[in-house]
């Protein structure tokens, strides 16, 4: 009986760990082919399988798993991200992007994204802000937990923004 229940128990070991493997997988997947992909329509209904699975998990829409990837694996960068980041690693007009505002918007409102402050040569509103991922969320991936309840936060100081990304990078 010992012999059965060890057996069990590392089949829900594996499970756990394939749903970390499998998320981190399709996280690390979508960053990759997201290059210069310049938000085509193409690319979403290529994506699809992984962004739905992606999508279920973090309980949003496809898009906003799409965003929450490339957020995601940016931070883990050392970045923060911002549009014109975004608008690079795209590679896409401007406006293209802008038809996900909605979607960035909402992630920042549910508290999945916190953002911050940022000081650029224009002095327009959607390029003032850098977001970084709510540090539950990541650590929810990381530790196989369920997708925790987020709520939106204050903005955060610039001080409070490297703590984040050095706790992000210890854990390297």
């Amino acid at each position: 009986m010992t012999l059965s229940y060890f057996t069990f128990t590392q089949t829900l070991y594996n499970m756990e760990q394939n749903k970390k493997t499998e998320l981190l997988d399709y996280i690390g997947s979508i960053y990759e082919e997201a290059k210069e992909c310049k938000l085509s329509p193409e690319f979403f209904e290529k994506e699809e399988g992984k962004l739905s699975f992606l999508a279920s998990y973090f309980r949003c829409s496809n898009s906003q798993a799409f965003f929450i990837s490339i957020v995601f694996a940016m931070n883990y960068k050392g970045d923060t991200v911002d549009l014109r980041d975004l608008i690079n690693y795209f590679d896409c007009n401007p406006m293209r992007i802008l038809a996900f505002n909605d979607d960035i918007k909402h992630l920042h409102k549910t508290g999945i994204f916190k953002q911050i402050n940022a000081k650029h040569r224009v002095n327009h509103e959607s390029t003032k802000v850098q977001y970084i991922l709510n540090k539950a969320v990541s650590d929810a991936v990381l530790n196989n937990q369920e997708m925790p309840k987020t709520k939106a936060a204050e903005q955060e100081d610039i001080f409070s923004l490297l703590e984040h990304i050095y706790e992000l990078g210890s854990k390297g």
